[in-house]
Order: C-alpha cells, then sequence, then structure tokens
C-alpha cells in the first residue's frame, strides 16, 4: 500500500475543485491508502492534514498549488479564531477564584421571612 503522501504526490494536481471541500470529496472518490472503516470525517481530516504537510514542506508543490494553499490557510485561521476567547476590556476584566459563602456569613432570605404583604406594600410606596 502506498504511502497517502506519495499518494497525494500523484493525485492532487489533477483534482483541484473549486472549493477545498470539493477537492477533498473528489480524492476521497479516488479511493486513497486511508482506512474505509474510519468514519468520513477522520478521512476528510486525515486528507486535508496530509495536503498541509505536503504543501509545507514541498515548495514546487506549493507554487503549482496556490489556490488549494490559500484554502488550507484560511481553514487554519478560522479553526484557530474559534479556540481563542474574546476579552473587551483588557483593563477592566474580571477574576474569578473559587469562593464559598455560608448561610452563617450571608443572610439569604427563602421568603419565610416575618415581612408581611402589608409591610412589603408600605416599603414599595
Amino acid at each position: 500500500m502506498k504511502k497517502l503522501s506519495k499518494w497525494l504526490k500523484e493525485n492532487l494536481k489533477d483534482n483541484i475543485k473549486d472549493t477545498l471541500k470539493a477537492t477533498i470529496e473528489s480524492l476521497l472518490q479516488l479511493d486513497p491508502p486511508i482506512n474505509r472503516k474510519t468514519a468520513i470525517s477522520k478521512q476528510e481530516k486525515a486528507l486535508r492534514l496530509s495536503m498541509q504537510a505536503l504543501l509545507k514542506n514541498d515548495e514546487k508543490l506549493q507554487e503549482e498549488c496556490t489556490q488549494l494553499n490559500i484554502w488550507l490557510n484560511v481553514f487554519e485561521k478560522e479553526k484557530e479564531n474559534k479556540r481563542m476567547l474574546k476579552v473587551i476590556d483588557k483593563n477592566d476584566r474580571s477574576v474569578f477564584k473559587k469562593a464559598r459563602f455560608f448561610s452563617s456569613v450571608v443572610n439569604v432570605s427563602y421568603g419565610t421571612g416575618s415581612t408581611s404583604r402589608k409591610e412589603m406594600h408600605q416599603l414599595v410606596v
């Protein structure tokens, strides 16, 4: 069985389509040396990662497949952006630490207090 990188070198140039997803689907139809028992998403991921590694290491192929290289770079940037948290105000951000409050320290009312409805109405008015 051929290695996936060698198989990609032979089949990649002729099968670049309009989008990255279409390119990966057309390559999957050519029966790449990937375990067919795995899920399609894992097969697509294996192809995408192999294409990234191949383009990163082979400058000649990188020049020939510029559109594919752009798609893969955009995909990586989108993936990185999903992982990052957005901090709106870096100076005044909150820092949370573990805290435990006990009812003996904090006065907590569960609605069973001695305040009647009449007294509450007078407080509101």
